[in-house]
């Protein structure tokens, strides 16, 4: 049986949470449940939630979950679009900012000044998932 996904050199792909519940990190691995399919298509270089053994970039395709709330995860998430040809934000949090936006709609008094972003108010996205699995 001839497959062709063989005869087409695999692009690298990174996932990478930020704030969230890992909700889409894990439909991932849910919806490919012989995560090998995955790894027919792409070299998965990087999935902490989905292997062992990661690698540092360049990647051709990075998804991204979660908001940007520290200054550890904004530094995190500006390197993994210098390192990504296509970053492309999955999920709601990433997209809208998920549940945890909502303290942006709190007194200041109760969460100070912190306003939650959304992973396109940090870097450039070039494609949206939108959606919650959970």
């Amino acid at each position: 049986m001839n497959n062709n996904h063989q005869n087409l050199e695999k692009k690298s792909l990174a996932i990478f949470s930020l704030t969230c519940c890992e909700g889409c990190q894990f439909e991932i691995l849910k919806t490919f449940d012989d995560f090998e399919k995955l790894r027919d298509l792409y070299d998965v270089n990087n999935f902490r939630l989905g292997q062992e053994d990661n690698i540092a970039g360049p990647y051709d395709v990075s998804l991204v979950e979660g908001t940007p709330e520290s200054e550890r995860e904004i530094k995190l998430l500006k390197n993994i679009r210098k390192q990504s040809k296509t970053l492309v934000a999955i999920g709601s949090c990433a997209h809208l900012g998920g549940i945890q936006s909502e303290r942006n709609n709190m007194p200041k008094k109760v969460f100070g000044k912190d306003h939650v972003k959304v992973v396109s108010d940090v870097v450039r996205v070039d494609y949206i998932f939108p959606g919650c699995p959970n």
